[in-house]
């Protein structure tokens, strides 16, 4: 089996590496100079870094877990747009959900599928013979 290395496959195929660049250095180097963490991730992401590079990166260079990363990033004014288009998006999906939720679905209420009244839905299609 043919295996790659450098991700040069994915970038001909999906146009971006599956891989996550570091920016770390530069995100240190920025913040030593004294410039704010939300204007160092501005900069990386006009520098083309994706914001789970920056959760990346900002992990390595704070030194913190990838919960707190994800956080800052997440309450940045940097990734404000992505991340108000994301709970949006989230928050439709959670709603269709609840609207879809078929009311015989849940164990809870009765007259489910699986309730003893009705036994004749866990049978299964009816044989041939």
């Amino acid at each position: 089996m043919f295996q790659y290395s450098n991700g040069w496959l994915d970038e001909l195929l999906f146009g971006m590496s599956v891989y996550p660049r570091d920016f770390s250095k530069q995100l240190r180097s920025q913040l030593a100079k004294g410039i704010t963490l939300d204007a160092a991730l501005r900069e990386l992401r006009s520098d083309g870094a994706s914001i789970i590079e920056c959760i990346k990166s900002t992990k390595s260079a704070l030194g913190c877990d990838p919960a707190e990363a994800k956080r800052l990033i997440h309450d940045s004014t940097a990734w404000a747009d992505v991340v108000k288009r994301t709970d949006a998006m989230w928050a439709e999906f959670a709603e269709e959900l609840d609207k879809n939720v078929e009311p015989s679905a849940s164990p809870k209420k009765s007259g489910s599928a699986t309730s003893p009244g009705n036994l004749e839905a866990m049978k299964g299609p009816p044989s041939g013979s």
